[in-house]
């Protein structure tokens, strides 16, 4: 958060995964690429989270494969409210469904 704020994107996190596997972060035991808040921009009229397809135009599941790719394991965030701290859409009343979309997506922490 500190670096991206409300501003992540495909091409930020693919590199930022890049340069830690570069710098070696990967044998000193950084494991995780995380996706903070503001990955997404809606719900749909069926209540599928949806990406911010502008930031992210290859989609979720494509960037999840590339960190795994790279040997990262793939994290994203979300909220227990029904807003996440910068307003979007989070997960109160859809747990199970944005469960199955991030499980979909190969997720592996959320």
């Amino acid at each position: 958060w500190n670096d991206l704020e409300c501003r992540p994107s495909e091409e930020k996190l693919t590199a930022i995964a890049e340069k830690l596997k570069n710098l070696g972060f990967l044998e000193l035991g950084y494991e995780y690429v995380v996706v903070d808040d503001c990955w997404m921009i809606s719900r749909s009229d069926s209540g599928q989270l949806e990406e911010d397809e502008r930031a992210f135009p290859s989609g979720m599941k494509s960037l999840g494969d590339y960190l795994h790719k790279l040997g990262f394991k793939y994290g994203i965030y979300t909220d227990r409210g029904l807003k996440t701290c910068a307003s979007r859409p989070a997960s109160l009343g859809f747990e199970a469904q944005d469960g199955r979309l991030f499980a979909s997506w190969d997720v592996d922490f959320v």
